[in-house]
């Protein structure tokens, strides 16, 4: 057994944090593990060590717009399907990154029951909502709520989103959805050889 000197006692009394802090430590761990929890039955304990049996589908362009006076989202995949729409005023006030994030999580809940045991392309022109899609995390916790939800959904359909980052002026058939000219989106989805 160690013996403990009076001045470790005290180093180690200060280095302990403060109840408020303690409390929320313990909140927050019982909220991750309801998670995880959750999670983890949907996935009936299976996991993914290999992404050599999943099947590719046709990619899924996104995008999302943010001006003075439209506010939207669109998402086109090659498969045929599209949606867009126009944000309210209060969804307006949110960041572009969290627009983004939105559109994204849109078209995985249209399109996922088809994908299971897919793994699906998807183009966003957002880096920040991208790379914190491939890492799985974001400092930013109005991402991270969004990434959850993208888990969720792949666990609960059983399909994996490969990230991939795709240039404005290349963004041209979603970034006409998301600004809702739908005729044009018409004429460059054919034009640009995605349908």
């Amino acid at each position: 057994m160690r013996a403990y000197t009076h001045d470790t006692c005290q180093r180690r009394r200060q280095r302990r944090p403060p109840p408020a802090f303690a409390f929320a430590r313990r909140v927050f761990r019982t909220v991750f593990e309801e998670d995880v929890h959750r999670l983890l039955s949907m996935n009936m304990g299976k996991g993914f060590y290999s992404y050599a049996n999943f099947k590719p589908v046709p990619p899924v362009q996104t995008d999302a717009s943010k001006q003075a006076r439209y506010v939207g989202g669109g998402w086109c995949s090659a498969c045929g399907a599209y949606d867009w729409w126009r944000y309210g005023a209060s969804a307006a006030r949110k960041c572009i990154d969290f627009l983004e994030g939105d559109t994204i999580v849109e078209a995985v809940r249209a399109l996922a029951p088809k994908w299971r045991g897919c793994i699906v392309e998807f183009y966003c022109d957002n880096q920040a909502f991208q790379r914190s899609g491939a890492k799985g995390r974001s400092r930013a916790q109005r991402l991270n709520d969004l990434l959850r939800e993208l888990f969720g959904l792949m666990i609960k359909f059983g399909f994996v989103i490969m990230w991939t980052w795709i240039a404005t002026d290349d963004n041209v058939n979603a970034d006409h959805l998301s600004r809702g000219r739908v005729a044009e989106f018409f004429r460059t989805v054919y034009e640009t050889g995605v349908w």
